[in-house]
Formats: structure tokens, sequence, C-alpha cells
């Protein structure tokens, strides 16, 4: 991703969720939400992350000093061989599931434009297992003689920290 190239094509709830909880590298993390106002549509109640990773002092000479010995026939051995572990990977990951690599996949891996091994399918099918459990729980709910519970998400201005892959309230 570039800073020329923030739209995304693909519109589902896994990809704006991916987007919504992007970690900004930049001080302009407000310019890849604002390409993809979409995302925040899809959820609404979602809180995205807007502050920046910190950047090494020196970070970007650094990071092309690791890179110059990719540039040339050594790289592109590793590349080859990077490419080889991505596909048995993807057959892996895949198999254990007992199904074939989605061509689309394969495809998208093939020509380097992405490595996907999981959930789309799953997480685009949140808000029908969301309107199924609760429709469940109220039933539950109205079973035991109780009232359904109202509870509002908490406000994404509300200051957060990241814990163990959790937002906690602070």
């Amino acid at each position: 991703m570039s800073q020329a190239h923030l739209r995304v094509s693909r519109r589902d709830r896994y990809v704006a969720r991916e987007i919504i909880q992007a970690e900004p590298l930049t001080h302009q993390a407000h310019a890849l939400l604002a390409a993809n106002s979409w995302a925040q549509e899809q959820l609404p109640n979602a809180c995205p992350t807007m502050r920046p990773v910190k950047m090494l002092p020196g970070g970007a000479l650094l990071q092309r000093i690791f890179e110059l010995p990719f540039e040339g026939p050594f790289g592109a051995v590793c590349e080859r061989k990077a490419r080889s572990i991505g596909m048995r990977r993807l057959h892996a990951h895949y198999g254990s599931f007992l199904v074939q690599v989605p061509k689309d996949v394969e495809q998208r891996f093939e020509l380097g434009i992405e490595l996907r091994f999981h959930g789309a399918a799953r997480v685009n099918h949140c808000m029908e297992r969301y309107q199924k459990n609760r429709a469940e729980l109220a039933l539950r709910l109205r079973e035991a003689g109780e009232t359904e519970p109202d509870i509002a998400p908490p406000p994404c201005d509300a200051v957060s920290r990241r814990s163990g892959g959790n937002v906690e309230q602070v």
C-alpha cells in the first residue's frame, strides 16, 4: 500500500476490519480511512487506531542498507525460495480444512498481490451470526422472565490501550 494507492477495491467486512484496525506507520493515517470511508460504514461501532507507530531514528537508511543485498541474484534466489515456501504453506493451511486453495487466492499470491491464509468468509458472515446469536439470547432471556439488556458500545473517542489483543477502556 502506498500514499498514491490508498483506495481498496475489495469491499467486505473482512477488509473493512483490516482497514479500521491497521496500525498507522505515518502521521497521515486519516488518509487511508478517508480513501475507504465505506469501511467505517460497514463497522460503525469500530474505533480506528489513530496513534502512529513510533519510527526509529535513521530507520529509512537502515532499511535501505538491509535491502541492498536483495536487489541482485541473491535476492532473486531468496524470492523464489520464499514463494515456494508460501505456496506450500497455503496448501498446508487450506488442506488442514480439507479444502483446495481457492483459485483467486493462488492467483493473487502468484501475482505478488497478497498472501491470504484466513477467514474473509467467516468475517463476512459475522453480522448474520451476531443477529442469530442476539435473537437466541433474547429468547432465552424472555423464557427466564427477564428483559433484553440494552448494552451500548463504548464511544470511539474513549481513550483505550491494547492489551493482549483486547482493547481496555482506561
